[in-house]
């Protein structure tokens, strides 16, 4: 791993002031994992994909199609498949991690390809104290065609993620569990 990381910041406040994590996490990604009765349901989603041996995004229609409050609740069903791939050595999941960049191409790429990154600050990370390294390679995830993927494809791509593997073009993911600190870089390519 390079020396530097990196991560965009899409809150401000964080900029600057020593932060711990879990940071800014995203209630979406993060509910079903902490909610019994929303992990209950999307469980079952995925057990239908698995036992059906059908595309998810087919079951998850269906199932909004009989409940559409269910529809909220769908982002997250990605954490509970990445939390069911995750191997039992890996002491933290992902919804605890902060996420940062080996290079600063690909936080540049995430920040000008992912809905909501647009206006967050390219920023580079400085470690204060570290609980938890993990780099993985977010291509793994990125690579899942989420309207025909079956759920056991889905936790055989999230195998390879967890395990570390590369694909063929490798955006590299750190997560981190620990301090850090937030410094605002100018991004060349924006020209913020």
């Amino acid at each position: 791993m390079e020396n530097k990381l990196y991560r965009v910041e899409i809150n401000p406040l964080n900029i600057g002031p020593i932060l711990s994590t879990p940071t800014n996490l995203n209630p979406t990604r993060v509910l079903p994992l902490r909610e019994p009765s929303i992990q209950y349901i999307l469980s079952n989603l995925v057990h239908a994909s698995i036992t059906q041996d059908a595309p998810l995004f087919k079951i998850c229609n269906e199932a909004v199609s009989y409940n559409p409050l269910i529809a909220n609740l769908l982002p997250g069903i990605w954490e509970v498949l990445m939390e069911q791939a995750r191997p039992v050595d890996v002491k933290r999941k992902r919804t605890e991690c902060a996420f940062f960049f080996t290079n600063i191409e690909d936080a540049c790429h995430y920040q000008t390809s992912y809905p909501g990154m647009q206006k967050g600050k390219l920023c580079e990370v400085s470690i204060i104290e570290q609980e938890f390294m993990m780099e993985c390679d977010m291509a793994w995830l990125n690579n899942v065609d989420e309207k025909t993927i079956k759920a056991a494809e889905a936790i055989n791509q999230f195998e390879h993620y967890w395990a570390g593997e590369k694909t063929n073009n490798p955006i590299m993911e750190v997560l981190f569990a620990g301090k850090y600190q937030l410094k605002s870089i100018k991004n060349e390519r924006r020209n913020d």
